[in-house]
């Protein structure tokens, strides 16, 4: 599958910068976007994206003029239906990007938050794979199976994102599912723990969301 990490201008900073005790904990193993002011964190560490995608309005300009023969543009007008991060995504599908991580999509500004969630349902069914990070979270997103190793003890919760998602079964932690319906419009599936270092959770139909609170 082919990589994309997508940068978002949605830190708890409205300038965009990073806090001082963020970590990726990732690597950058494919083309690196930034929607608009996402830049200016990437820039700040010394990191050049591949394509920068928006309005440009909360770019600074010496990180606007450092890329400037650098990275592919992709300027859109200020007044638009779609946001800088859907804009983005649509970009990594016609050019055959099918593993998306979104760095910050979840975060700062309610809207943008449950926007970037909202929006990746109709990019799943088309077989994208989504993966969300931030300070606190990483997200993975689950329309099939994942098998993932963990620390023993971690609160994780699962999230329809879909109306319902329809469980077969979970391994690994302290209160398992087996053939049972999660709603989007219920709490169960909240604050659940690991209990072994490798988590399995298999979905029969929906789109689930595996929320890991990071330490």
């Amino acid at each position: 599958m082919k990589k994309t990490f997508i940068f978002c201008n949605n830190f708890p900073d409205v300038l965009g910068y990073q806090d001082d005790n963020f970590s990726l904990y990732t690597k950058l193993n494919g083309i690196i976007i930034a929607t608009n002011g996402g830049a200016n964190y990437l820039c700040k560490n010394g990191i050049i994206p591949d394509v920068v995608i928006g309005d440009f309005d909360s770019i600074l300009p010496e990180y606007l003029n450092l890329l400037k023969n650098k990275s592919i543009k992709k300027k859109f007008p200020i007044n638009k239906d779609k946001s800088d991060t859907e804009l983005a995504i649509e970009y990594c599908q016609q050019n055959g990007y099918n593993d998306i991580t979104l760095i910050n999509a979840i975060d700062g500004q309610l809207k943008h938050s449950l926007a970037n969630l909202f929006i990746i349902e109709k990019f799943v069914v088309q077989g994208i794979k989504f993966h969300f990070y931030n300070q606190k979270n990483e997200i993975f997103v689950i329309d099939d199976k994942i098998r993932i190793k963990e620390d023993v003890g971690v609160n994780i919760s699962l999230i329809s994102l879909t109306d319902s998602t329809t469980i077969k079964k979970t391994e690994g932690l302290k209160f398992p599912l087996k053939n049972e319906r999660l709603y989007r419009s219920s709490s169960r599936g909240i604050s659940n723990i690991t209990t072994k270092k490798i988590v399995i959770i298999e979905i029969l139909s929906g789109i689930l969301l595996l929320i890991k609170e990071r330490s």
